[in-house]
């Protein structure tokens, strides 16, 4: 197959008016820096796949791209057919594969990545390192491997298996990095740093890795190692050919496959709707649950950038982000003294037997009781661990009463948090929820248990954020993180030690 299509002949205006019809068909259009000899270079994302193009001074238009890639080829057709190009292709060269065992050198080093296709989450350059002597048996143990489509566990056993014999390096490769830079630069530089940073006489060294299209920077720095005295292999595949670069790819899927375990684990959502669990696995893509977990990420955070972990540049996510698209931002609670619309309102709670009092945000004047229960009528209220401690439901229901009517939400991850507190503030916030409870029997206000120990997984702010969704409900907090829930569309009641 095709690797690129070189085209005879092509004007600086028809490129022009090739850039122009790919915009209007949808196509997202990179400029990229110009490689010597060019006068324009461009990338094309085409249904997550990167398509490079580059105008030569001599007129030739040329694409490149995956060989086994349909959409490189048909888009290539398409522009033939669209402008009536002079094509001629190019043949992807087939290199013979070198036994390694053959190559008479000390050690060998191997480059490989994992996560440059995934649309969450960061990429992963790996570089490994194996003596000479070490090569038949990692040779016979490897065997003809794909360790691109091994699984979590096969790639953890065979590193496990496998430690002692190479040693590695990594160079992670951030999301916010890949939306502003070109994966090919990034790679270029990535790959130049890792063999720079190793301690080996390179003139005893041969280095392998896979021919992504490497530009100038990575093969300056080859041909450097090259007149040292360095054997270089850059071929397609190597990472199916070449021990060194298997277990390069190795150890870049285990650290990807680790990261992705963390960004997992530490922003699982709970769907407000239906109450489910929403997580990821790879961050692919073609997989529904990319959409599934934005979208619901956009229920809960309605007025929020999507996570900084998420490729933004990618056009898969670029229709998600249009499609559920953030929100202005909608304040709910007006003030009476100023007339202005805030989700944030600071409430005064001081010594025990002194008035209670809530003040408007913006403008600092107090708020009434009857102010408040005016406008929100018997609201639920979902109460965090500071709020317990702090005995300020108590302190108020005795005082101004501004809780007066309300129904009380405690999460069951409240009492284990007050459990694991020192005895006097266990004995304080203990108190503290037999009042809410003794106050719920005499109808002075409501209270509810919230059972979330299905949830063990989820951090709490996430099930504060589900139950405040769910229950339409304001949050009364002492703690200033969690007053930041303001920005996702609910109300806060900030607890402050002094008056404003």
């Amino acid at each position: 197959m095709n690797n690129n299509y070189v085209f005879e002949n092509v004007p600086d205006n028809m490129v022009l008016e090739i850039k122009d019809y790919l915009k209007k068909q949808g196509n997202s259009i990179n400029q990229k820096q110009l490689p010597q000899g060019t006068i324009d270079c461009f990338s094309i994302e085409k249904n997550g796949e990167k398509i490079t193009a580059n105008h030569y001074s001599s007129k030739k238009f040329m694409l490149q791209g995956n060989p086994n890639s349909e959409s490189f080829h048909n888009l290539s057709k398409e522009l033939i057919t669209k402008f009536n190009l002079n094509a001629t292709t190019k043949m992807q060269s087939k290199i013979a594969v070198i036994d390694e065992l053959k190559i008479n050198r000390e050690g060998f080093i191997g480059c490989d990545e994992s996560g440059a296709g995934e649309c969450f989450g960061s990429m992963f350059l790996g570089c490994a390192y194996i003596k000479k002597q070490e090569l038949a048996y990692l040779k016979k143990f490897l065997g003809n491997k794909d360790i691109k489509r091994l699984d979590k566990s096969q790639v953890y056993n065979i590193f496990n298996d496998l430690e002692g014999k190479f040693s590695y390096n990594i160079k992670i490769i951030s999301s916010n990095e890949l939306d502003e830079h070109s994966k090919n630069v990034l790679l270029d530089k990535g790959y130049r740093e890792l063999i720079e940073s190793l301690p080996y006489d390179f003139s005893k060294q041969c280095i392998i890795l896979d021919d992504y299209n490497t530009g100038i920077d990575l093969n300056t720095k080859l041909d450097e190692l090259r007149e040292l005295g360095s054997e270089i292999i850059v071929q397609h595949k190597a990472d199916e050919n070449y021990v060194c670069a298997m277990l390069a790819s190795v150890v870049a899927r285990r650290a990807r496959f680790k990261h992705m375990e963390d960004l997992r684990n530490d922003n699982i959502l709970i769907d407000p709707e239906t109450g489910n669990k929403v997580f990821f696995e790879s961050g692919s893509p073609s997989n529904p649950e990319v959409e599934n977990y934005l979208k619901t990420f956009r229920k809960l955070y309605p007025h929020s950038d999507f996570p900084s972990f998420v490729r933004m540049k990618w056009k898969n996510i670029q229709e998600l982000d249009f499609k559920y698209a953030k929100k202005r931002p909608s304040d709910i609670f007006t003030c009476p003294s100023c007339n202005g619309k805030t989700n944030t309102l600071r409430f005064y709670v001081g010594k025990r037997g002194e008035q209670s009092q809530l003040f408007c945000s913006l403008c600092n004047q107090v708020i009434s009781p009857q102010d408040f229960q005016g406008i929100l009528k018997k609201p639920n209220i979902v109460v965090d661990t500071s709020v317990i401690l702090d005995r300020a439901i108590s302190k108020d229901l005795s005082t101004s009463c501004y809780l007066r009517g309300s129904k009380i939400l405690l999460i069951s991850t409240l009492y284990e948090e007050v459990d694991r507190k020192r005895t006097d503030l266990k004995k304080g916030g203990q108190a503290e929820i037999k009042y809410i409870g003794d106050c719920s029997t005499t109808k002075i206000i409501e209270a509810e248990d919230v059972d979330l120990d299905f949830y063990k997984n989820v951090t709490n702010d996430k099930k504060f954020l589900y139950v405040l969704k769910r229950k339409n409900a304001i949050l009364l907090t002492k703690d200033g993180n969690m007053s930041s829930f303001a920005q996702t569309g609910v109300l806060v009641l900030e607890i402050i030690q002094q008056k404003p």
